[in-house]
Order: structure tokens, then sequence, then C-alpha cells
């Protein structure tokens, strides 16, 4: 029985056609995966592990440098409309800023509480909000967009907050969409690939019952 469907079968598919015809890069690439798939499987968890680590407890200027950059931008941006939410919250209960500020350093993770903190010198300083309020947080636009409410919204500032809040999200949503085609055409290119090494194993077996 075997001997009769698995020749027949891949007649049907014409898998020798399809494996005599496959370039010979997606033959070396695919080789790679046969042999090093599962080192690479295991550096890829390695690199999704030690970024998830990283993009809750870097903190410095270095990291201010490397936020403006894919995937720490979409982080950082997701966190930052956080915070603006929750100042403007909080704000709109009559709070100062500065209590404000001094109460949520204990409540957020290890990258905002370090803005936080920046934030609570520079108010307790007496500095103006434009010399240190989202500065390493939000882009040069968003600071922009920042300044221009506060003027539009001048005797609501917590209005102002949970307006570039709302902005803030929805630039990061728009980078992560951006951002995600490549990440599904990396999918894709690699589940073309597997689907190849199986073509060939399964050809290469139907090669061995012919004989």
């Amino acid at each position: 029985m075997q001997q009769v469907a698995f020749p027949l079968f891949a007649k049907l598919l014409n898998i020798k056609d399809i494996i005599s015809k496959t370039p010979e890069s997606i033959t070396v690439i695919g080789e790679f995966v046969f042999n090093y798939g599962l080192y690479a499987l295991a550096l890829l968890i390695i690199i999704i592990s030690f970024y998830f680590y990283l993009r809750n407890n870097w903190v410095g200027f270095t990291r201010d440098r490397y936020s403006s950059q894919f995937p720490f931008l979409c982080y950082r941006s997701f966190q930052c409309a956080k915070l603006l939410k929750a100042i403007a919250t909080m704000k709109g209960g009559n709070m100062n800023l500065l209590a404000v500020l001094e109460q949520l350093k204990y409540w957020v993770n290890p990258y905002l509480q370090w803005h936080v903190k920046k934030m609570i010198k520079g108010t307790s300083r007496g500095r103006s909000k434009a010399d240190f309020f989202g500065i390493g947080l939000l882009s040069e636009v968003q600071l922009i967009r920042l300044r221009a409410l506060q003027e539009y919204s001048a005797n609501n500032y917590s209005e102002a907050l949970m307006m570039l809040a709302t902005t803030v999200e929805k630039d990061a949503i728009t980078t992560l969409k951006k951002q995600s085609k490549w990440v599904c055409y990396s999918i894709y290119t690699l589940a073309a690939i597997f689907m190849l090494v199986f073509l060939e194993g399964f050809a290469a077996l139907t090669f061995l019952i012919d004989m």
C-alpha cells in the first residue's frame, strides 16, 4: 500500500519538480534551519527575554537615545501615555504636580520611575515645565504639541495632558502597525522555508520508496 500511495501522492503534488527548481539559496537556508534551528530558537527566546527585562529596567541617558528606535519607541510611547493619564487624573483631584509625582514614583516601573524622579527634581527647583517635563519621554513633535496644548488649555493642565496622552497612543499604534509589517514578512518567509524543508524531506522519502 505504501509503495503505491507515497509515489502517487508525490507525483500528484509534483514534489520532485518543486525541489529540483528550488533556488540554491533556499536550500542552504533550509539546511541551516534543519541543523541549527533549535539553537536559533533558543537564542531568539533569550533575546526576547532580555528585551523584556531591558524595557522595564534599563534607565539613563543612553536609554533615552535608544528609546527613539523601534521596539523601545513603542514601549516608551505607551508608557508615556499611561503616565500622562495618571498625572492628569490625579491633578484633576486638585493635587499639585509635585505631590502627584511623589506618589507616582512608588507605583511605576523603574523606567518610568527614573523619568518621574527627574520631573520631581525640576518641579521642586521651581524650573519651567518646558525645561524638564516630558524630556526623554516625548518626541520633539510631541513636545511641541504639549507646549501648544498648554497654551490652549492654560487653565486646565489636566485636560492638556489627557489630550496629549491620546495623541501619543495614536502615534505609537501607527508606528507599531508600520513595523509589524516587517515582522509579518519575516514570519511568512520562515514559514515558506519550513514548508520547503518539509517538501524536500518528503521528496527524499518518496525517492527511497521508489528505489
